[in-house]
């Protein structure tokens, strides 16, 4: 079983996607509409490294949610990665 940070950071990655997916939007388009350095979306979406509060608020402004509600689809994600 990955530890608990790899868990985390693919629970966000994966409601990054699902939400960006869902209003067919590019990495690409929220990148720009979230005022972010180019593929921050796509570092995001890798679960690969810690993302920053700055780009949490970016990436959630890009997809045109809130962060309350980024994080809705984070636990969502959570809870099905450690059922």
């Amino acid at each position: 079983m990955p530890d608990s940070r790899t868990t985390h950071r693919r629970a966000l990655a994966t409601a990054v996607r699902v939400l960006r997916v869902e209003r067919d939007l590019t990495q690409e388009r929220v990148d720009t509409a979230g005022n972010l350095s180019h593929n921050s979306t796509k570092r995001t979406e890798s679960g690969d490294t810690s993302v920053g509060f700055d780009i949490l608020v970016g990436v959630a402004a890009g997809l045109g949610v809130s962060v309350s509600e980024l994080m809705v689809e984070y636990e969502r994600q959570l809870q099905k990665l450690t059922r």
